[in-house]
């Protein structure tokens, strides 16, 4: 069978619609279009040279996929076929990409494959979500595993958005001081040193360190442009080297603030993954290898790769997760607890809405005590500058006295 790719118009919507369809042959290609309410208007058999380039396509976000999920979940449950609700999806999706991934992974699950595995070939959908989608489908629970990935998927959404939201200000403050400390040095500092020494005043010492800076500035801009850039590319690729990761985010756990936050992250995202996969029927052991695929952080990675090396030889856990550098005992507590009531599951799905809480509550902190801290660096720099270039006019109108 090949691939074809078509151009048909809705008959009732006379909406026109473009899309890749897999059929023995072209009239084959035609009847399967008929029969969804489509008027063919030109089918070709896809080649190298007429097949579509999608490097340039915006990529599938998160709130792209919660949508989806909300959308055909609310569907299925509403006793939908698995078909008609993926039709249904396409036809609302607005998202390119997005939409002609669903439309062939629509064409596969019509031939007989599963929804999960033509996701997984799309490449469009997280793995964990993928696996949470198999064992709902293997456990005839797939309403509810739907319901539990779009609040997994909202909850990172909420997280990312409230970090975001914590840096934009700093980061906007920090480009326009650099704006501004830009236009200081290039172009007010040399002008004006032009015209102080034509006074034949003397020089202060803070303010002959602003004119040095300002004329390697002005004439090698270029030079400390291609140094950041090229110093930015190397840190770029070696801080993926396994040995430079481990250091940076060891280094990450201790600093003061910014090592609690990180903590706090990543007791969210271990006990909210967890609490979904085990909530969804998959054995622990999958669960927690699924889960240090999601952490991204080589020192839970570490940290979980033992406990599951401890769950192997017996123990529990609780135990297993015992020298965390990472999880409070708190957590390990509640572990504790849920393995023997076994409802482990909703014991870390508790404290995954806990340690939310509790790290939205310290990122607002922390930004609080950013803005002002930002506006006494941005004086400093600031006001350095502009001091160190008045400075020789006290100096020359007191000399002249």
């Amino acid at each position: 069978m090949d691939i074809y790719l078509y151009t048909a118009q809705e008959i009732f919507t006379q909406k026109k619609v473009k899309g890749e369809m897999v059929g023995v042959d072209e009239e084959s290609v035609y009847d399967h279009l008929v029969a969804q309410n489509l008027y063919p208007q030109s089918i070709k058999r896809k080649t190298f040279f007429n097949q579509e380039i999608h490097c340039l396509e915006p990529r599938v976000k998160l709130e792209d996929l919660t949508l989806f999920f909300k959308q055909y979940g609310a569907m299925v449950e509403a006793g939908i076929s698995m078909i008609q609700s993926l039709e249904v999806c396409i036809s609302q999706c607005q998202h390119k990409t997005l939409r002609r991934h669903l439309v062939q992974c629509c064409e596969k699950v019509k031939n007989g494959e599963r929804l999960s595995q033509a996701l997984r070939e799309a490449a469009i959908i997280p793995e964990l979500l993928i696996c949470l989608m198999e064992c709902g489908e293997e456990t005839g629970n797939l309403v509810e595993v739907l319901k539990r990935g779009t609040i997994y998927l909202e909850n990172q959404i909420k997280t990312r958005k409230k970090i975001k939201s914590a840096l934009a200000y700093p980061m906007l403050i920090l480009c326009l001081v650099s704006i501004v400390l830009g236009i200081l040095m290039i172009q007010v500092v040399p002008s004006y040193m032009d015209l102080l020494q034509d006074t034949g005043a003397n020089v202060p010492l803070p303010t002959q360190v602003v004119v040095v800076m300002s004329h390697w500035l002005s004439h090698y801009w270029r030079l400390l442009l291609g140094i950041v850039v090229t110093t930015l590319l190397i840190w770029k690729k070696i801080k993926k080297l396994t040995k430079i990761r481990i250091y940076i985010h060891k280094w990450g756990l201790i600093i003061p603030v910014v090592g609690n936050l990180i903590k706090k992250d990543l007791s969210t995202r271990f006990a909210d993954t967890l609490s979904m996969l085990l909530a969804a029927g998959m054995p622990i052991l999958p669960a927690l290898e699924m889960t240090k695929k999601v952490m991204n952080h080589s020192v839970a990675e570490a940290e979980i790769e033992e406990a599951i090396l401890g769950l192997q030889q017996g123990i529990n856990l609780q135990d297993a997760l015992s020298l965390s550098e990472i999880y409070p005992p708190i957590l390990l507590s509640m572990i504790g607890v849920g393995q023997e009531s076994g409802k482990l599951d909703e014991m870390l799905r508790k404290m995954a809405g806990y340690y939310r809480q509790e790290l939205e509550e310290n990122i607002t902190w922390v930004t609080m005590f950013i803005e002002p801290i930002m506006m006494i660096v941005v004086g400093l720099l600031v006001g350095g500058v502009m001091a160190a270039v008045i400075l020789p006019t006290f100096s020359a109108a007191t000399a002249a006295i």
